[in-house]
């Protein structure tokens, strides 16, 4: 999931109100990435005999970025501003996604496709850093509560397209290509949404990047130090914690199938869509 921090950045108390649902159209493509891998670019490397093992090794690269990311926050938070870190980012998840569909899902493109989620995977960090702080500084207090829902909504909803649309249209295109470039498409313009944003204003004196990152490990250590920030570090890295326990059951029960991943397109769609309604309409009316 991704994660709330906070910058040296002060919010324009002069823009007009904007409705916390802005945030669920921007945060959708951090979700669709994952869920087109997860999902869809799975079901596809299965079905042609790829085994669990790697396929599982592939989600698990794509996963990584976001383990770490803590560690280039401060890129964002103290070079060009969120919008213009938004649109790189975006613009690279979105490229990267429909260049997915131009390598063969196969044990021999499986490496390619690897790479290109990684990048893509990589990028969704760097869009989801620049949407935490647009809603940080563009959401008066009484709204922040209402924009975390949306934002959470939009992350869920953003899986259950990359996954649920991304397989529907994968198994019913003529070519691979054509469902992974319109889920793509579909991402870029969630950039739409960042004309009704105003763009926070950083203070003068806002530290360098290198003091940034030194205090960054400061703050970690003294984390470190103390039992509950142990346990919630340990937490992290959990597969429930980094969002892969799913992916561990569909693993398992892969293996414990004699003919496994026999399951249908409409049962992979269905799938990623189930654990995505709910929290959603739990995101927006909680």
């Amino acid at each position: 999931m991704p994660d709330f921090h906070e910058t040296g950045t002060k919010m324009n108390t002069h823009t007009r109100h904007i409705h916390p649902w802005v945030f669920m159209i921007l945060i959708i493509p951090f979700g669709v990435v994952s869920g087109y891998i997860g999902v869809t670019l799975a079901y596809q490397l299965t079905r042609v005999g790829v085994t669990v093992g790697q396929v599982a090794a592939m989600v698990a690269l794509t996963v990584l970025p976001n383990t770490w990311k803590f560690f280039w926050a401060p890129v964002v938070d103290l070079t060009l501003n969120q919008k213009k870190w938004y649109v790189i980012a975006g613009l690279f998840s979105a490229l990267g996604i429909a260049a997915m569909g131009f390598f063969p899902a196969t044990k021999p493109g499986l490496a390619a496709l690897s790479a290109v989620g990684f990048i893509a995977s990589l990028a969704t960090t760097f869009l989801g850093m620049a949407v935490e702080s647009l809603m940080t500084y563009s959401t008066p207090d009484e709204l922040k509560g209402r924009a975390g829902g949306w934002f959470q909504a939009g992350n869920l909803g953003g899986y259950g397209i990359g996954g649920g649309l991304g397989l529907f249209l994968a198994e019913r295109l003529p070519s691979p290509w054509m469902a992974s470039c319109l889920v793509g498409g579909l991402c870029l313009l969630c950039s739409a949404a960042l004309f009704n944003l105003p763009t926070p204003v950083r203070p003068p004196a806002a530290h360098g990047l290198l003091p940034t990152l030194a205090n960054l490990f400061k703050d970690l250590r003294e984390v470190l130090r103390q039992r509950l920030g142990m346990l919630a570090l340990i937490l992290c890295f959990l597969p429930v914690g980094a969002g892969a326990a799913p992916l561990s059951a569909i693993a398992a029960n892969g293996r414990h199938r004699r003919t496994p991943w026999r399951w249908s397109p409409a049962f992979w769609a269905e799938s990623s869509r189930q654990p995505v309604a709910s929290p959603v309409a739990g995101s927006v009316t909680g």
